[in-house]
């Protein structure tokens, strides 16, 4: 590698693209003279001629053909790191974004990132990752996943938070097969029967966290690590599921559950966009996360628009 410099790849880059040593001199601005002598040194440190010639020009060896794909892959890359300063263009980027995110976010928000993306960036590729599943600060550390949407209590210098929103909880069951005054009474609550979520990380309950300063119990029929499961639970059962507002509220739309407000006081929840700070000044990240708080004001003025 002592032999090979990143001026040599891009030479052997667009020699491999043009087939033409006089096209690769013009397109990378040299004289054709230096472009020989790039080829020249490209042969020496590769064993390999790269090229042959016949009439129609230069021909590519055997080898030369394996190099097409990876020294693009390659060249890709490094023009996507050393040009993070330069102007971001959308509509003509190719990236891939790997995000952590919870279940509720999924539902709630992607449908209307995914219609940004396809519309102004259609090379963007998004990867999603459940943030009960990673370990979002190492993770943010090691570049495994570009940005973390959750509830983030820990974090260092380096990590970069922004409030997304403030969620409340509600009551979410099913009219039919409930009836409950509106809102609930405390009695009516411990009276019936619940569904919880279990954390696949952590098995913190905060509900049950309240109604233990309070030394109330609750009828616990079943948890479940799959909170996407829960409103179609309520929704068969008579159940009560005591959940995050924003996702009780959307359920209460699309399946005309009822909600209400817990029959005592449960913090609020501070929702935010986690990355870190070596992504702070790329355009393209900056553009990805401006994307996810629109998204998510978008979908929190629609759904206030269809509850009013």
């Amino acid at each position: 590698m002592k032999d090979v410099d990143l001026n040599l790849l891009n030479s052997l880059q667009k020699l491999l693209a043009l087939g033409s040593v006089t096209k690769a001199a013009e397109e990378l601005g040299i004289s054709q003279s230096a472009m020989s002598y790039n080829l020249a040194r490209l042969r020496k440190a590769m064993g390999d001629e790269l090229f042959t010639r016949d009439a129609g020009g230069l021909v590519m060896t055997p080898y030369a053909r394996t190099l097409v794909e990876p020294v693009s892959k390659v060249m890709t890359e490094i023009d996507r790191l050393v040009s993070r300063s330069a102007a971001f263009d959308p509509i003509s980027a190719e990236r891939t974004f790997t995000i952590a995110l919870p279940d509720a976010a999924e539902v709630l928000i992607i449908p209307e990132i995914l219609r940004r993306v396809d519309r102004d960036a259609p090379g963007i590729r998004l990867q999603l990752r459940s943030i009960d599943e990673v370990d979002a600060l190492r993770e943010l550390d090691t570049g495994m996943i570009d940005m973390a949407v959750g509830v983030f209590s820990e974090g260092q210098i380096h990590h970069k938070r922004k409030l997304l929103h403030t969620d409340d909880y509600l009551c979410l069951y099913n009219g039919a097969l409930l009836e409950f005054g509106n809102p609930i009474g405390l009695d009516e609550y411990l009276s019936a029967r619940h569904v919880g979520l279990s954390g696949k990380v952590s098995s913190r309950d905060a509900v049950g966290d309240q109604l233990a300063m309070m030394d109330e119990p609750r009828r616990i029929s079943m948890t479940t690590r799959h909170l996407l499961s829960i409103p179609f639970i309520v929704l068969a059962t008579p159940v009560v599921a005591t959940v995050h507002g924003s996702l009780a509220r959307y359920f209460e739309r699309q399946l005309g559950l009822r909600t209400s407000r817990p029959p005592f006081e449960m913090p609020s929840v501070p929702i935010s966009l986690l990355w870190h700070s070596s992504n702070d000044a790329d355009p393209a990240h900056r553009w990805m996360r401006d994307v996810i708080q629109t998204s998510l004001r978008v979908a929190r003025e629609s759904g206030s628009a269809a509850e009013s």
